[in-house]
C-alpha cells in the first residue's frame, strides 16, 4: 500500500488534492536515514528489498513532475523537498551500485539544474523553478558533508552565480542570499575555485556551441537564418522582460 501511495503522489496530476499525498511521501522519508538507507537493506515499507532501484525510480518520477510547465508552487516546493533527502542519500551511498540505467549522482545535480537553466532562457518571467533549485542547493549543502560535495560545487553553484549576476527582484535577493550560506559553509576558498570552474565550464560550451553553429551555418545555411532569426527574436523579447522588471523594481524603490 504505502509504495502505491508513494507512486500515485508523484505521478499524479497537478490538482491541489495531491499536495497530502506528496507530504505523505516526506513524512516517509524522513523516517529512513538517507546516509545507510542504501548501504543497509532492512524490511522497508517504502523501499522494499532493493533501495537504490527504489529510490532510482522514485527521482524520475519526481521529476518528470517538476518538468511540468503547469507545477503549483505549493507542488513544487514539497517535491523539492523530497529530492533534496533523494540527492543526499545518492551522495552518502556508494557510487558503484549505480545499475546500468540508473541515475548517478552527477545525472541528478544536471537535471535539476538544467530546469533552472531552460526557465532563465526560455521563460525569464517566471521565476517558480529557479527559485525551488535554490532553495534545493542551499538545503544539500546544509545536509551533506563539505567533502561529499566538492566534486560537484561547481555544477551546484552555476546556478546561484547566474541569478546573482543576471536576474533581478526576489529570485536575486535569493540568489544572494544562498551565496553568502554558501560562503559560510564552504569557505571563500572553496566556493570561489568552484565558481571558477563553473566559469571555465561555461566558456568551454559556449564556444563548442559556436563551432557548431559555424559548421550547421555552412552545412546548411538557409535552415541556419531561420534559426538566427528564431533565436534573435527570442533574446529581444528576454531584453524587453528584464527591462520591465528593472524599471518595475526602480519604481518600487523610489
Amino acid at each position: 500500500w504505502y509504495q502505491r501511495r508513494v507512486r500515485e503522489a508523484v505521478v499524479s496530476t497537478q490538482s491541489t488534492g495531491d499536495l497530502p499525498a506528496l507530504k505523505l511521501l516526506g513524512h516517509l522519508l524522513s523516517g529512513h536515514n538517507c546516509r545507510t538507507v542504501v548501504t543497509v537493506v532492512p524490511s522497508s515499507q517504502v523501499f522494499g528489498d532493493n533501495p537504490r532501484q527504489k529510490i532510482d525510480e522514485l527521482i524520475k518520477l519526481c521529476l518528470l513532475q517538476l518538468r511540468s510547465a503547469n507545477i503549483l508552487p505549493e507542488h513544487a516546493l514539497q517535491i523539492v523537498k523530497n529530492v533534496v533527502w533523494f540527492t543526499s542519500a545518492l551522495l552518502f551511498s556508494p557510487q558503484d551500485n549505480t545499475e546500468e540505467g540508473m541515475l548517478s549522482i552527477g545525472d541528478l545535480i544536471h537535471r535539476l539544474v538544467v530546469f533552472a537553466s531552460v526557465e532563465s532562457s526560455q521563460d525569464p518571467t517566471n521565476s517558480l523553478k529557479r527559485g525551488i533549485i535554490l532553495k534545493w542547493v542551499g538545503a544539500l549543502v546544509n545536509t551533506v558533508d563539505k567533502e561529499l560535495l566538492v566534486p560537484h560545487l561547481p555544477a551546484l553553484v552555476a546556478p546561484v552565480h547566474r541569478e546573482v549576476k543576471n536576474s533581478t527582484g526576489p529570485v536575486c535577493e535569493m540568489a544572494t542570499e544562498v551565496m553568502s550560506f554558501l560562503r559560510e559553509r564552504l569557505g571563500n576558498e572553496t566556493l570561489s575555485q568552484a565558481m571558477i570552474t563553473a566559469d571555465k565550464t561555461r566558456s568551454e560550451k559556449k564556444r563548442k556551441r559556436k563551432r557548431e553553429t559555424a559548421l550547421a551555418a555552412i552545412a546548411n545555411p538557409e535552415s541556419h537564418a531561420k534559426k538566427k532569426v528564431k533565436v534573435n527574436l527570442a533574446k529581444r523579447e528576454k531584453r524587453k522582460e528584464k527591462y520591465k522588471m528593472l524599471k518595475a523594481k526602480q519604481f518600487k524603490s523610489h
